[in-house]
């Protein structure tokens, strides 16, 4: 039996909160073998790779009792990583400032941008572009922080 993403993402919340862990994400790709991503941080400083497998040792039993994914599905646990997708409003929220890659389809076609992102509103999202200032959220095809990386 599989459920809704929303229904897994209630469940996965508690559990992560009490692993001291923060869910940033889930995404489930049902091509072939279904497949579950859960992404996961931590409020201060990043998590660990031994926090990600330990989450991972109690999640997947825990999906598995629950009967909230399929036993023969693939279940990932992540960090976002800091090239994160931004998918919700508070994704994007906590990326104010940054800058930000964005793929929208307009009434034009697909368009793709990077660009310092300003400020957030229930309707989308403004950008530090004469380009594309604005993006509505229904347009969004694609998105994801751009930090700038230093070596």
């Amino acid at each position: 039996m599989t459920v809704g993403v929303e229904t897994i993402e209630s469940e996965i919340v508690p559990l992560a909160q009490r692993h001291g862990l923060t869910l940033y994400d889930l995404e489930m790709i049902p091509l072939g073998r279904p497949m579950l991503r859960v992404y996961v941080e931590k409020s201060s400083g990043g998590v660990q790779i031994g926090e990600i497998e330990a989450f991972a040792r109690v999640l997947i039993p825990y999906l598995n009792l629950k009967e909230l994914f399929p036993r023969e599905g693939n279940v990932e646990v992540s960090s976002p990583g800091i090239f994160r997708k931004l998918r919700r409003p508070a994704h994007f929220q906590s990326a104010v400032g940054e800058p930000i890659g964005v793929t929208a389809q307009l009434d034009e076609g697909k368009r793709s941008i990077t660009a310092k992102l300003v400020s957030v509103s229930e309707e989308g999202i403004r950008l530090d572009s004469e380009q594309l200032p604005f993006v509505p959220f229904d347009r969004i095809v694609r998105a994801q922080l751009q930090p700038e990386v230093r070596i």
